[in-house]
Protein backbone atom coordinates (compact mmCIF):
# COMPACT_ATOMS: atom_id res chain seq x y z
CA UNK A 1 0.00 0.00 0.00
CA UNK A 2 1.34 3.27 -0.89
CA UNK A 3 1.20 6.74 1.61
CA UNK A 4 0.66 5.06 4.47
CA UNK A 5 2.20 8.04 6.45
CA UNK A 6 0.93 11.69 6.08
CA UNK A 7 1.74 14.66 7.98
CA UNK A 8 -0.29 18.52 7.32
CA UNK A 9 0.92 21.24 9.39
CA UNK A 10 -0.47 25.45 9.37
CA UNK A 11 2.38 27.70 9.55
CA UNK A 12 0.78 30.81 10.70
CA UNK A 13 1.52 34.32 11.76
CA UNK A 14 0.02 37.50 12.17
CA UNK A 15 1.69 40.50 14.09
CA UNK A 16 0.35 44.24 13.11
CA UNK A 17 0.54 44.06 9.14
CA UNK A 18 3.51 41.17 9.23
CA UNK A 19 1.30 38.36 8.18
CA UNK A 20 2.46 34.48 7.22
CA UNK A 21 -0.03 31.55 6.42
CA UNK A 22 0.91 28.57 4.96
CA UNK A 23 -0.55 24.73 5.29
CA UNK A 24 1.92 21.94 3.81
CA UNK A 25 1.19 18.86 3.73
CA UNK A 26 3.06 15.45 2.73
CA UNK A 27 2.89 11.96 2.52
CA UNK A 28 5.16 8.83 2.07
CA UNK A 29 5.17 5.28 1.43
CA UNK A 30 7.20 3.46 4.51
CA UNK A 31 8.35 -0.07 4.46
CA UNK A 32 8.64 -0.85 8.11
CA UNK A 33 5.41 -1.79 10.25
CA UNK A 34 6.79 -0.21 13.50
CA UNK A 35 5.19 2.90 15.26
CA UNK A 36 5.50 4.39 18.63
CA UNK A 37 2.91 7.27 20.43
CA UNK A 38 4.42 7.23 24.08
CA UNK A 39 5.55 9.96 26.88
CA UNK A 40 8.75 10.25 27.99
CA UNK A 41 10.47 11.74 31.27
CA UNK A 42 13.39 13.36 30.12
CA UNK A 43 16.15 14.84 32.74
CA UNK A 44 18.52 17.38 33.02
CA UNK A 45 21.24 15.65 31.62
CA UNK A 46 21.49 13.75 28.13
CA UNK A 47 19.89 10.50 27.71
CA UNK A 48 18.05 8.66 24.61
CA UNK A 49 15.07 9.23 23.12
CA UNK A 50 12.66 5.77 23.26
CA UNK A 51 10.98 4.90 20.11
CA UNK A 52 9.83 1.41 21.25
CA UNK A 53 10.04 -1.60 19.31
CA UNK A 54 11.54 0.61 16.16
CA UNK A 55 14.64 0.64 18.40
CA UNK A 56 17.13 3.71 17.56
CA UNK A 57 16.21 4.47 13.93
CA UNK A 58 12.51 5.23 13.76
CA UNK A 59 11.87 7.31 9.87
CA UNK A 60 9.29 9.96 10.90
CA UNK A 61 9.29 11.59 14.32
CA UNK A 62 7.16 14.56 15.80
CA UNK A 63 8.42 15.14 19.58
CA UNK A 64 6.16 17.66 21.62
CA UNK A 65 7.37 19.16 25.23
CA UNK A 66 4.38 18.96 27.73
CA UNK A 67 6.45 20.88 30.18
CA UNK A 68 4.73 24.39 31.11
CA UNK A 69 7.82 25.66 32.57
CA UNK A 70 10.95 24.08 31.20
CA UNK A 71 12.27 23.61 27.84
CA UNK A 72 14.00 20.76 26.31
CA UNK A 73 16.21 20.36 23.77
CA UNK A 74 17.14 17.44 21.32
CA UNK A 75 20.58 16.26 19.96
CA UNK A 76 20.81 14.19 17.08
CA UNK A 77 24.37 13.27 17.68
CA UNK A 78 24.66 11.38 21.60
CA UNK A 79 24.42 15.03 23.19
CA UNK A 80 27.61 16.73 22.11
CA UNK A 81 25.36 19.51 19.87
CA UNK A 82 21.72 19.98 20.82
CA UNK A 83 20.41 21.43 17.40
CA UNK A 84 16.61 21.40 18.52
CA UNK A 85 14.93 23.35 21.41
CA UNK A 86 11.40 22.73 22.33
CA UNK A 87 10.30 25.46 24.23
CA UNK A 88 8.08 24.92 27.02
CA UNK A 89 3.99 25.73 27.26
CA UNK A 90 1.52 26.96 29.68
CA UNK A 91 -0.77 25.13 32.05
CA UNK A 92 -3.08 25.01 29.26
CA UNK A 93 -1.57 24.73 26.38
CA UNK A 94 1.79 22.21 25.56
CA UNK A 95 5.37 23.82 24.30
CA UNK A 96 7.19 23.54 21.64
CA UNK A 97 6.91 20.72 18.65
CA UNK A 98 9.10 19.41 15.92
CA UNK A 99 8.41 17.08 13.32
CA UNK A 100 11.30 15.85 11.12
CA UNK A 101 12.24 12.75 8.80
CA UNK A 102 15.19 10.69 10.50
CA UNK A 103 18.03 10.32 8.14
CA UNK A 104 19.57 7.42 9.90
CA UNK A 105 20.46 8.77 12.37
CA UNK A 106 20.84 6.68 15.77
CA UNK A 107 21.82 8.66 18.60
CA UNK A 108 18.56 11.01 19.07
CA UNK A 109 18.36 11.87 22.94
CA UNK A 110 17.52 15.11 25.08
CA UNK A 111 17.68 17.15 27.85
CA UNK A 112 15.44 19.16 29.98
CA UNK A 113 16.31 22.80 31.67
CA UNK A 114 16.66 23.26 35.22
CA UNK A 115 14.07 20.15 35.97
CA UNK A 116 12.72 16.73 34.41
CA UNK A 117 9.77 17.21 31.43
CA UNK A 118 7.53 14.82 30.09
CA UNK A 119 7.87 14.81 26.37
CA UNK A 120 5.64 13.37 23.87
CA UNK A 121 7.64 11.11 21.46
CA UNK A 122 5.88 9.89 18.28
CA UNK A 123 7.36 8.21 15.26
CA UNK A 124 7.10 5.63 12.99
CA UNK A 125 9.35 3.39 10.87
CA UNK A 126 11.52 4.13 7.89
Amino acid sequence: MANEFTFSGTFQFLKSLARISAVATTQATVSGTQCNDGTQSVGTSYEALDFGDMGTTPGYVMLQNLDPTNYVEISSDGGATYCIRLKAGSSSVAGGIAVFFNNSLTTWGARANTAACLVSVRAVAP
